[in-house]
């Protein structure tokens, strides 16, 4: 069982997309096309507006997830939330000062020897 003091404490150390988008003298639904269009939030289907995993690993974004019945049913709604760290990320992101997140060193050593096997693998045929 979740203690809903821990959540609300979590909750309070974040800040929502609306909130953060008027720090800046944005509205929410630009932020939110500005992160969509910089690739640092999904643009598509359910997970639409919410944080790739590597955003949320760099510790930029985490999100909350709400439950709520519509008449028999219960649903979940999910919403993209911002850290303090998140705060300056968006304001370099703002700023054009904005770079990828590097992909970890082990990922690109793996990626290479797969594309090293794949091409051996065509020479051989």
């Amino acid at each position: 069982m979740i203690n809903s003091n821990a959540k609300a404490n979590t909750a309070s150390k974040t800040h929502s997309v609306l909130k953060v988008a008027l720090m800046h003298g944005h509205s929410q639904k630009s932020l939110f096309k500005k992160l969509r269009d910089s690739g640092v939030l999904f643009g598509f289907g359910t997970v639409r507006n919410l944080p790739k995993p590597q955003y949320i690993r760099a510790g930029y974004f985490t999100t909350a997830t709400t439950t709520f019945m519509v008449g028999e049913y219960y649903h979940q709604h999910e919403q993209t939330r911002i850290t303090q760290s998140g705060l300056g990320f968006i304001k370099k992101l703002l700023n054009g000062e904005h770079t990828a997140i590097p992909t970890p060193a082990i990922n690109k050593q793996l990626g290479q020897q797969t594309l090293t096997h794949l091409r051996q693998q065509l020479a051989a045929n």
